[in-house]
């Protein structure tokens, strides 16, 4: 499968995991574009990093996660150790 030159959106459809992605974004009251966006307001990272550890729960690695998200592994790491709101 070649999925170099994807899109987020459809980097998380081919992953199989837009379906968590779009649950967790309805609960935490953030549009899916948002949270794939640099944004980086308060309520959209949190939601993002919500996202990044259901992933992780999920079972996929920091660096899959950041590929994912279009983010670098280490924040990736940082979101998932976070406590929880």
């Amino acid at each position: 499968m070649r999925t170099a030159g994807l899109s987020l959106e459809e980097r998380l459809m081919a992953r199989g995991v837009l379906e968590d992605v779009e649950e967790v974004c309805r609960a935490e009251r953030v549009p899916l574009a948002l949270v794939l966006s640099p944004l980086r307001y308060r309520s959209i990272a949190t939601a993002r990093h919500a996202v990044m550890r259901r992933l992780r729960e999920r079972g996929l690695s920091y660096p899959e996660i950041g590929w994912l998200m279009g983010r670098d592994h280490t924040t990736v790491l940082a979101a998932c150790r976070e406590k929880r709101p």
